[in-house]
């Protein structure tokens, strides 16, 4: 259980506010629900919800996957004539992602990092 993929978003509960926080492989497709354990809110996500959330687990192994090369290509970003390299890897395991769904009427951004493999060696 070390290579948890655990996501977040922020319930919209009032007065809430709180990250609804789950592992990407506890999600039941058959009863597609959260929980807010701060307030008790529940979220019931819709077939499409969960199909996408599906897409971005599998998204995130194929990172996994691909690490050899991802440490060996890079973004770069040049501004006023100065350029800066910045390998994918680094990009996807320090930063975070966001991706919008649309839950109970509400438009939640869903928040997660690639987290590197703990049986994997830094780059």
């Amino acid at each position: 259980m070390e290579n948890k993929q655990i996501i977040e978003f922020t319930c919209a509960a009032p007065d809430c506010g709180r990250p609804v926080r789950f592992d990407l492989d506890d999600l039941d497709p058959d009863h597609p629900s959260l929980k807010c354990r701060a307030c008790g809110r529940s979220y019931t996500l819709p077939d499409g919800a969960v199909r996408k959330l599906g897409l971005l687990k599998e998204l995130i192994e194929a990172i996994r996957k691909a690490r050899p090369i991802l440490g060996e290509s890079s973004v770069g970003i040049e501004v006023a004539g100065h350029k800066v390299s910045v390998p994918y890897y680094l990009l996807l395991t320090r930063m975070t992602s966001e991706l919008a769904l649309q839950i109970d009427d509400e438009k939640l951004d869903f928040h997660f990092i690639v987290k590197p493999l703990k049986s994997e060696n830094k780059p």
